[in-house]
């Protein structure tokens, strides 16, 4: 995992939906006492982790509709990218981002991300998804490696 790629704030672009996964990836990481889900383990709108007076929140992202909030990052983060100029996976990485079913929302509150199981948990949980993760730079593979970065 390349330590200079911050996953403080993130959006986690995911080819499966699988909540229940995602919900005993944190479990497994913070344990059961210090989540609270909104919603059912199997559709979730967020996951809120507490450790002492910090917080790690994951929301939920789903297309409702053409044109809605989902849709409109999608093409937000596809079309940023691909004014990257050409590199080796480029076109991989925006037909993933256009194939992409499901997204996770990371905000990480300061003091957190001083912990190391929150990057592990973010880049754990696009390894069982198969999917990417958005920082606000680039585009990071589950195993926190450079896909696509300006």
């Amino acid at each position: 995992m390349k330590e200079d790629f911050f996953v403080d704030n993130c959006t986690i672009y995911s080819p499966v939906m699988a909540a229940r996964r995602v919900v005993d990836i944190v479990k497994g990481y913070f344990g059961s006492d210090s989540i609270s889900v909104n919603g059912s383990e199997v559709e979730w709108d967020s996951v809120s982790v507490i450790v002492g007076n910090s917080k790690l929140v994951l929301n939920s992202k789903v297309r409702k509709s053409p044109g809605d909030d989902f849709s409109r990052l999608i093409m937000s983060t596809h079309t940023y990218l691909s004014k990257i100029p050409e590199t080796e996976g480029k076109d991989t990485v925006l037909k993933s981002i256009l194939s992409t079913k499901w997204m996770i929302g990371v905000v990480s509150e300061p003091g957190f991300e001083e912990s190391p199981s929150h990057e592990e948990c973010v880049f754990k949980i696009c390894q069982e998804l198969e999917a990417m993760v958005f920082n606000g730079q680039g585009m990071l593979s589950g195993a926190g490696d450079e896909l696509l970065m300006p």
